[in-house]
């Protein structure tokens, strides 16, 4: 077998990752193929807003002990583990199975602060820590109850998960013939927007499960590549940021989880040389994306439920389609022009989730 080794490190002033992954690729015989890995990877962050408060006409606070501005500061770690492999096997000269999976956990602690500017003698502010929040029990004015259902906000959590991955696909003489099952899963959090124990979170996990069946062909002594592809998608815990009323401080984002959301799909891809130096290309997608269910309790109304079933999924136009002209003239010295036209446009789609 054949071992890789990667590792990344990068830092700046309010950010820290390393990385660390082990893969190793192994050839048994001409009909199976392996690869086995581990991974790890870990982050630190810290956010810092600032909210500075308007006066009238613009001008600044005048009288000592009069509130400048609110400052929120954030920080994030997050630790996760994984195991993932792949087999691989011709079950004919034809005919291939690819069987995979990964096993991950993931761990994240958080902690908010919240210090505000006073005015004092002199102009001078003076910043006053007012608030903490989540994973940071060590700190001044600690809240670590929610003011609405009493739950024990504790700023920390882990979750674990296995998504396996299936894939059949068929040799034929003008190209492939392929099946896929996979599953998906992103880990919950914790907002960093938030302001306060009542909405740090955590917010859950996202799971995801995808079918895919498709066909790519090189047909007409190879002038014509034809790619064509039909995929459903089923969401659980679909994750969405929304932003609400923050109180007299602005606005806060946080992330909701809907309950099930579906997009199924069809996209087709053509390319072809129409003559010597002159290739043109088109595509079409097809999409059908709903949210099945999404009711989340009102925050301002305990014991009220929304329903936004109805609400339309972001990014996700109906119809998108696209044209390219492309045209290669050759020069003296192997030299080349090389003229290109493209083409794209999209349905209407929303970029808010919460309308």
């Amino acid at each position: 077998g054949v071992a890789a080794f990667d590792v990344d490190s990068t830092r700046d002033q309010f950010e820290e990752q390393v990385s660390l992954e082990l893969r190793l690729h192994s050839q048994w015989m001409d009909s199976l193929r392996t690869v086995f890995g581990i991974y790890y990877w870990s982050s630190e962050y810290q956010q810092d807003q600032s909210t500075r408060l308007p006066r009238f006409f613009g001008g600044p606070a005048v009288n000592p002990g009069d509130i400048e501005d609110v400052n929120r500061i954030f920080d994030h770690e997050t630790t996760s583990y994984a195991v993932f492999g792949q087999v691989d096997l011709s079950v004919t000269d034809q005919l291939t199975l690819s069987l995979g999976g990964r096993w991950l956990k993931e761990e994240k602690k958080a902690c908010g602060q919240e210090f505000v500017g006073f005015l004092g003698v002199g102009g001078i502010v003076d910043d006053v820590q007012t608030l903490s929040y989540g994973n940071c029990p060590d700190k001044p004015f600690y809240e670590n109850v929610h003011s609405v259902t009493g739950e024990i906000i504790t700023g920390e959590e882990s979750w674990t998960n296995f998504s396996p991955r299936v894939n059949l696909s068929y040799a034929l003489d003008f190209g492939l013939a392929y099946i896929t099952y996979s599953e998906g899963f992103r880990s919950g959090g914790f907002n960093g927007r938030a302001g306060d124990a009542d909405n740090v979170g955590p917010y859950q996990p996202e799971d995801v499960e995808s079918w895919e069946v498709g066909f790519k062909a090189d047909l007409m002594d190879e002038r014509l590549r034809l790619n064509v592809a039909a995929f459903m998608i089923d969401y659980k815990d679909k994750q969405e940021d929304v932003v609400f009323p923050g109180g007299p401080n602005g606005t806060v984002t946080i992330v909701e989880n809907a309950s099930s959301a579906s997009i199924n799909g069809f996209e087709v891809e053509a390319t072809a040389i129409v003559a010597e130096g002159f290739t043109l290309s088109l595509s079409l997608g097809l999409l059908d994306a709903s949210y099945d269910e999404w009711l989340v309790p009102d925050t301002f109304n305990p014991g009220r439920v929304i329903d936004k079933s109805n609400f339309e999924l972001r990014r996700a136009p109906e119809v998108t389609a696209s044209i390219r002209a492309l045209y290669e003239y050759e020069l003296a010295r192997g030299d080349f022009l090389v003229f290109s036209a493209n083409y794209l446009w999209r349905d209407d789609y929303h970029l808010n989730a919460n309308t």
